[in-house]
């Protein structure tokens, strides 16, 4: 896929894991991930940790162009594992606030995103732009079923 320039945020949830070893979430330039033996060779990646009744990781990358990107994970599994992801989330961040830095060294402060008039969000906090009859959406604030 092809990514204007900007700060991003890879975060994957998972149910059970018992796989660490050897997983990690990465970015590369083209559209193929690298193997784990050429994960240098990524713009970005990270080593997943592991926890048995699941959890979170989070990937924070930059682009300071518009690039074309692979995204995802590298797992290599042995004998009888199992790795159910639960939720695969790409978010982009505001890159003018941090243009002159070179690289993320800490947390921004939130950013308040001012939403159109019935603009909808799932209760994840993500915009809905496709409802589906019967969900719970958020719509100016309000808990609201389509």
């Amino acid at each position: 896929m092809k990514l204007p320039a900007g700060l991003y945020s890879l975060t994957v949830t998972y149910g059970q894991h018992d796989q660490a070893d050897g997983s990690f979430l990465v970015v590369a330039a083209g559209n193929k991930l690298p193997d784990t033996d050429n994960l240098s060779t990524a713009i970005a990646s990270q080593r997943m940790e592991g926890k048995a009744n699941g959890g979170t990781n989070t990937l924070h990358f930059t682009l300071d162009k518009e690039t074309e990107v692979a995204i995802g994970m590298v797992v290599n599994m042995t004998g009888q594992r199992i790795f159910c992801i639960t939720d695969f989330m790409l978010t982009k961040g505001d890159f003018e606030e941090l243009q002159g830095v070179n690289k993320l060294t800490g947390i921004l402060a939130p950013q308040r995103f001012n939403a159109e008039q019935g603009t909808l969000f799932d209760l994840s906090g993500r915009r809905v732009f496709e409802t589906r009859p019967g969900n719970i959406y958020i719509e100016n604030g309000r808990r609201v079923v389509k």
